[in-house]
């Protein structure tokens, strides 16, 4: 994406998140990189005010993003790159598997060549494909690992990528902490996520920001999954918050991490990772009010509650 000239129409795809937002990113770095302004766009009347000349009103070169799987007008889209300004591209990104019938699906009919997608593998080769990816994922790092060493990280945190992503930067880093560029045994065992903490860890992220939307979208995602497994994730979150508040306590007491991560049990690597941050943005109030929430849909999980786990939901979006 460092060409002076952008291709009018840029289309991004498919249902494995992650690398389909990392090439987003990619896109947009390249662009901004390149002198390109990005601007996200919340409908596709905006991109037809860009498409009908209101653009001309700015001045320097724009790419203008949307980020949508509703219904707009393709053949706008495609008349625009018949003829398109050299100060405007178009930026769709569809956040599944789009069908040859949709909108979207006639753009990538038309425009192949500036499609980038990103399919989630069946079932049956999902593991397979998580292996590969850690591989190639510890390569992007400088790292090397054997394919077993792999496979056996990814049968002990599951295949879905963001969490093998995580548990490969973890890793990396503390590599590079020992000066080392081989994964062996021992660096795995001591970047090591506690594995429950690690399937709920896009919660934890969203919660270590203080980000409500994303914290929302997280809850939302876990959907049925949490609604049969609230207990777990009360037991996960709860002895995370009650580590995250012990360490806001010795933080305020100007108490040293290294010093902290003994006290409350935790492997250095990790407190600073994970615990710390959390703990500073929340702080020790913050974090109890939040464990008095999920102590109210515990209450409600055992005494039988009609819906345990939107009492759980209700109390973290109302804390963030």
């Amino acid at each position: 994406m460092t060409k002076k000239r952008l291709p009018p129409v840029l289309l991004v795809s498919g249902n494995q998140g992650l690398l389909r937002d990392r090439r987003l990113r990619e896109i947009i770095y390249g662009c901004e990189k390149s002198g390109w302004a990005v601007e996200e766009l919340d409908s596709f009347d905006e991109i037809h005010n860009y498409l009908s000349g209101f653009a001309s009103l700015f001045s320097g070169k724009r790419v203008a993003l949307w980020k949508s799987k509703e219904k707009f007008d393709a053949t706008m889209v495609k008349e625009f790159a018949k003829d398109p300004s050299p100060n405007l591209s178009l930026l769709f990104c569809y956040p599944g598997t789009p069908t040859a019938k949709s909108d979207f699906g006639k753009l990538v009919k038309a425009f192949p060549k500036t499609h980038s997608i990103f399919t989630k593998p069946s079932d049956f080769k999902l593991e397979e494909a998580a292996i590969e990816f850690c591989v190639a994922e510890f390569k992007l790092h400088g790292m090397v690992i054997s394919g077993n060493l792999a496979a056996a990280l990814v049968r002990k945190v599951g295949s879905d990528f963001g969490i093998v992503s995580f548990e490969v930067l973890k890793a990396t880093e503390l590599a590079r902490a020992q000066g080392v560029t081989e994964i062996v045994p021992e660096i795995l065992k001591g970047s090591m996520a506690v594995l429950a903490e690690a399937s709920i860890w896009p919660l934890l992220e969203a919660l270590e920001n203080r980000n409500g939307r994303a914290t929302a979208n997280v809850l939302e995602r876990l959907g049925e999954t949490g609604r049969r497994n609230t207990m777990k994730v009360l037991g996960t979150l709860r002895a995370t918050l009650l580590t995250c508040a012990q360490a806001a306590e010795l933080h305020e007491r100007g108490v040293s991490p290294k010093e902290a991560a003994e006290i409350v049990g935790s492997h250095i690597y990790r407190y600073q990772k994970t615990i710390l941050p959390l703990a500073r943005n929340w702080g020790r109030n913050r974090l109890f009010v939040l464990l008095e929430k999920l102590a109210k849909a515990e209450r409600a999980v055992l005494s039988g509650g009609i819906d345990p786990w939107n009492t759980l939901v209700s109390g973290i979006l109302s804390t963030v």
